[in-house]
């Protein structure tokens, strides 16, 4: 089953913050600088987290997650040049 999260963090060394920003790239979109969306089954979810755990300083850096369930994510608002992470995504070949 697939959950919708939002990853917040607040990493202290810019090499961390690099590392996890490359771990969240694999699995989800960046919405911004240090926040990502992500649909994830809990398995990948679990995977993430472990990858972001052994990178982060857990007595000095700060990670959310926050889950968005189905009915939340409907009511999605978005301002300004914002767009949604739920956007089929296409490729080019």
């Amino acid at each position: 089953m697939a959950v919708n999260v939002v990853v917040a963090y607040d990493i202290a060394a810019d090499g961390d913050r690099a590392k996890v920003a490359a771990v969240l790239s694999r699995w989800g979109d960046r919405i911004q600088k240090s926040v990502f969306a992500c649909t994830l089954s809990t398995d990948e979810l679990d995977e993430v987290l472990a990858r972001i755990e052994k990178t982060m300083k857990v007595n000095h850096d700060v990670v959310h997650v926050f889950f968005q369930c189905a009915s939340c994510a409907d009511q999605e608002r978005l301002l300004g040049q914002a767009e949604s992470f739920d956007v089929p995504r296409y490729w080019v070949v």
